[in-house]
């Protein structure tokens, strides 16, 4: 029967390993180049380092498949998912952190919603009376508007032009306060409403946790008789 090239190499190469000893006869490497081209030999040719080769056993059977180096392009995404993956689980802890903050702050969620309405109460009393001095700034805005007009026709209009710039000031200053007092009452509600939202999900995480405990191995419920047998 006639040699195959392929059957030719193994023959060859393992035959030349077998002379140099019984270690060096477990060791046949195959490596395909770029170009298709099949290399054998007992220790990995220098070309190859950092590239995939098989490792092949006396009988020229596959043991061992030797993974290519990653490029610079796959370390790069290799430590962008590494990063990634530890940012999430530290989220993932700091969210159960605070979640357990909550859990332990609180008895119930009518407690937080009486603890939201406490702390709004002076933000929208503040709110409401700025409100109300804003009114009261817009009349007398009117006014003296009507008075310089008035006095305008008359040749002068001085002292209303500075009580009118003087009200504009006030009137900007507390729409600024305004402003403020809104955008802090949004923040006060946002903050409350997370911690609804987390004390809605440890309580039904505490509540699945009671279950599991409370059921048999078989999964019948446990029971008061079922504690005293």
């Amino acid at each position: 029967m006639k040699r195959t090239p392929f059957a030719a190499t193994i023959a060859s190469t393992l035959a030349l390993a077998m002379v140099n000893g019984p270690v060096e006869a477990q060791k046949l490497y195959r490596y395909v180049d770029d170009n298709g081209r099949v290399t054998y030999s007992e220790r990995p040719p220098p070309e190859t380092a950092g590239k995939a080769m098989d490792r092949l056993s006396r009988q020229g059977v596959v043991v061992e498949r030797v993974q290519a180096a990653p490029s610079a392009e796959d370390r790069v995404a290799v430590e962008a998912e590494k990063k990634k993956r530890a940012e999430d689980e530290a989220a993932r802890r700091l969210d159960e952190r605070r979640t357990q903050a909550i859990m332990s702050a609180y008895s119930s969620e009518a407690e937080i919603r009486d603890n939201r309405e406490n702390t709004l109460k002076p933000v929208r009393e503040a709110i409401a009376q700025a409100e109300n001095s804003i009114a009261k700034l817009d009349q007398r805005l009117a006014v003296l508007q009507k008075g310089a007009g008035a006095e305008r026709g008359k040749g002068g209009e001085g002292t209303f032009r500075r009580e009118i710039h003087s009200a504009e000031a006030e009137h900007a200053a507390l729409l600024r306060l305004l402003e403020g007092k809104r955008k802090e009452e949004q923040s006060i509600v946002a903050r409350f409403d997370e911690d609804l939202r987390r004390f809605a999900a440890g309580s039904k995480e505490r509540e699945s946790r009671t279950t599991k405990r409370a059921t048999l191995p078989g999964g019948a419920p446990m029971t008061a008789d079922t504690g005293r047998r």
